[in-house]
């Protein structure tokens, strides 16, 4: 039985075989989320903020995705963390006009371009076109997304590296603006599920919550005291433990109760679920984001 930590922000995650503690559930599992559970209900995820600091852990497995929507300063200190960068259709527009005058943005040349290229403007493309970065136009494609497109030439690299399970993918831009894509953003979370995403944007930190159990270690000088556990999935029930308002086996529904405008009341919080969930933490801004992060 693995012990999996997939680190938020975190290229590498170290798996260990350890005894399972047993769920704090003391329900059966619904139908529908058998199979997602029977596979992680020995599993206990722990995740932990930590690339948000002058000395991070290992971070070589860490993949950026920029889409067309504000980006946080914080990105720029993050780009040369990362072992892949891609860049979304007009994500590619958001990078080129946040590097600063005084730095060539040729230090700042993301592995790909790839999307509809409808949004990326005629300037922008000619220079990246220009540094030899490859741009995909996968206009043919309009049954996924632009960040569908991009998380597919993620999987693949990570896939060919043999990096997929030890990786975090930091979406930058997901949160935030129309709310069809926002909404888009949180879709890809449950339509790949495999792959370590954490959505970024509008002082929002968003991932999944797989069944069974997790531990957040959380970085209140990075996140919170904001929270939020969300079904999205179909109902779930779940408990947990380190917030203010803790859940105590509760049902949970889209139609009915959702854990919204909770508050971080420990430095780690357990979620123990049978379903998926979406666990959002307030992100503190940019100024807090120069002290951490080496400029």
């Amino acid at each position: 039985m693995q012990r999996i930590r997939s680190y938020l922000f975190r290229a590498a995650a170290n798996t260990r075989i350890q005894p399972s503690s047993p769920l704090l559930l003391g329900t059966s599992f619904t139908s529908s989320k058998i199979e997602a559970a029977s596979l992680c209900m020995s599993a206990e995820r722990v995740t932990s903020t930590e690339l948000f600091r002058s000395d991070p852990p290992d971070v070589k497995n860490l993949a950026l995705i920029l889409l067309n929507y504000h980006l946080p300063k914080c990105i720029l200190p993050l780009w040369h963390r990362a072992s892949l960068q891609v860049c979304a259709d007009g994500g590619a527009n958001r990078l080129f006009d946040m590097i600063p005058g005084d730095v060539s943005a040729e230090n700042y040349l993301p592995n790909a371009i790839r999307g509809d290229l409808d949004s990326i403007r005629p300037d922008v493309r000619e220079f990246y076109s220009s540094q030899g970065v490859p741009i995909y136009d996968l206009s043919h494609d309009q049954d996924s997304t632009d960040l569908e497109k991009c998380l597919k030439f993620v999987e693949e690299h990570l896939r060919e590296g043999g990096k997929e399970p030890e990786a975090t993918i930091l979406i930058a831009g997901a949160l935030g603006g129309r709310l069809d894509q926002t909404l888009a953003s949180i879709h890809a979370l449950h339509k790949y599920p495999h792959l370590p995403m954490v959505l970024m944007g509008e002082g929002n930190l968003t991932r999944l919550i797989h069944p069974g159990k997790t531990r957040i270690k959380v970085d209140r000088a990075v996140e919170g005291p904001q929270c939020g556990l969300i079904p999205m999935d179909g109902p779930v029930i779940a408990s947990s433990s380190g917030l203010k308002w803790n859940l105590d086996k509760t049902r949970l529904d889209f139609q009915g109760l959702i854990s919204t405008s909770n508050l971080l009341a420990a430095d780690e919080v357990l979620v123990d679920s049978d379903g998926y969930l979406i666990w959002t933490t307030e992100l503190h801004g940019d100024a807090t984001m120069a002290r951490l992060l080496p400029k």
